[in-house]
């Protein structure tokens, strides 16, 4: 049976909890002046309770709303201890700080928010029903107290810092939880593209024999085949082609990137790559190209391999391309924001949905019906491994804008 992820995660805070219980019963008999009803009540709460606790969680229903109640009860004996130990200047007003970590590292991020949210009204209520902020009588001359200034400026000391920690700690969780993604994603690649390269390779020989076979049969009996005959051996031949065209575009994508960096002028970069599709873009009569790059003055360096970095621009573009059938506009250019300067490569075409756009770089997600899906997968791989980043933004029918980020040299 697999066990959720969130049911570890419960059971270790249930042991933690345990654990923080112990500790309080020794601390708050040695340090603190609590009522016994406090400092034994409270863990004995928190004993049967975490008792509840863990048979809710071998049951592995609802662990959500679990978590939750652990969370609020977590927060509701803390306010009470903080009543009863100093309220504004109770050292146990930290332990809200803590609840709100754990949250954040069960839950989702925005968890921590929610609970940092709190965990401020829990507190402000606690320090305003400790030192009766607003009195049935002399109101006006404790407001005119120091005291009463004194609790203000704690209460919001204490409220910024709890807020702050939910910020942090969710902005931690999103990060860590990026990093587990691409070390996952990293590994799952690594053994996929060596799986891949061996298979490509096992392929790619027999796949050539059997096509320079049929090359070398249509060629001795082209006297005695019939025109369908023929065709068909043509077809076997251009489709062995296709399949060895596609098998090179695997091999380059699962080979590992070496990349040998130099100072490139990306003007010059991409005017060699439109002289690549010269030919292509003189056939397409529907097609124009605004070349908005030629138009900035001075020039733009990055510090790239220029070979690769031909490879993605020439992918962006001939994708841009296939993405106009019926004709529109090519806009290029780029531009410097910090220290990175932007290639940004803006089409007129369909477009992309949403759900198309979560799996954009995977390998062989195509939304066209000869395509492989190879050409962005090679162009993200290339970039990622630059250290720079593709941004892509499109909307159906309103075309696409793809911006890659690369440093400056």
């Amino acid at each position: 049976m697999v066990v959720p992820v969130l049911a570890v995660k419960l059971r270790k805070v249930i042991l933690l909890r345990l654990f923080m219980i112990a500790l309080f019963l020794t601390a708050g008999v040695v340090f603190f002046d609590i009522p016994p009803f406090v400092s034994y009540g409270i863990p004995t709460l928190f004993l049967a309770l975490s008792l509840v606790y863990l048979l809710w969680a071998v049951m592995h229903r609802a662990l959500t709303v679990l978590a939750y109640v652990q969370i609020l009860f977590d927060l509701a004996a803390i306010s009470i201890l903080v009543y009863y130990t100093g309220s504004v200047d109770s050292a146990l007003a930290v332990l809200y700080a803590l609840v709100i970590m754990g949250a954040g590292s069960l839950l989702l991020p925005r968890a921590a928010m929610l609970v940092s949210v709190i965990s401020c009204l829990a507190f402000s209520g606690t320090v305003l029903l400790r030192f009766s902020v607003f009195p049935s009588s002399n109101a006006a001359v404790f407001l005119a107290s120091p005291d009463y200034w004194y609790v203000g400026y704690m209460l919001n000391l204490w409220n910024v810092v709890f807020l702050l920690v939910g910020y942090l700690t969710s902005r931690m969780v999103r990060t860590i939880g990026k990093m587990e993604r691409e070390v996952t994603m990293s590994r799952s690649f690594s053994l996929l593209g060596e799986m891949t390269t061996h298979l490509a390779h096992e392929i790619k020989n027999p796949l050539m024999s059997i096509s320079g076979s049929v090359e070398l049969l249509c060629e001795e009996l082209k006297e005695r085949l019939t025109a369908d005959q023929g065709q068909l051996m043509e077809a076997v031949v251009q489709e062995s082609q296709r399949l060895k065209d596609l098998l090179d575009e695997v091999l380059i994508y699962a080979k590992p990137e070496s990349l040998q960096i130099s100072k490139v002028n990306l003007s010059r970069l991409l005017d060699e790559v439109f002289l690549l599709l010269v030919s292509n873009l003189q056939e397409r009569k529907n097609l124009s190209v605004e070349y908005l790059y030629r138009k900035i003055r001075g020039n733009a360096f990055v510090l790239a391999d220029a070979q690769r970095l031909k490879q993605v621009c020439l992918n962006l573009i001939v994708n841009a391309l296939e993405a106009m059938p019926a004709g529109g506009i090519l806009r290029v250019s780029f531009e410097k924001r910090g220290g990175q300067w932007r290639i940004i490569f803006e089409d007129t075409g369909e477009g992309m949905s949403r759900d198309f756009m979560k799996n954009l770089f995977m390998p062989f997600k195509s939304s066209k019906p000869q395509g492989t899906g190879m050409g962005l997968a090679i162009a993200h791989k290339i970039v990622h491994a630059h250290g720079g980043r593709i941004l892509v933004k499109s909307r159906p029918g309103k075309g696409s804008r793809f911006t890659v980020f690369i440093s400056e040299a």
